[in-house]
């Protein structure tokens, strides 16, 4: 099962730091961590059924 809110969340967060890297507010590597820990809080959990 997919929670929607928590992809959402993901998407924007990834598309606004992205954005901030391009503008130069933020590094490569500060955007590689922003990436890895929005997929930790976002999208690492599992729903059981």
């Amino acid at each position: 099962m997919v929670n929607v809110k928590n992809e959402l969340s993901y998407e924007i967060l990834v598309r606004l730091m992205t954005e901030a890297q391009q503008a130069g507010y933020l590094t490569p590597e500060e955007l590689a961590t922003v990436r890895k820990l929005a997929a930790k809080e976002f999208l690492s959990q599992s729903v059981s059924d």
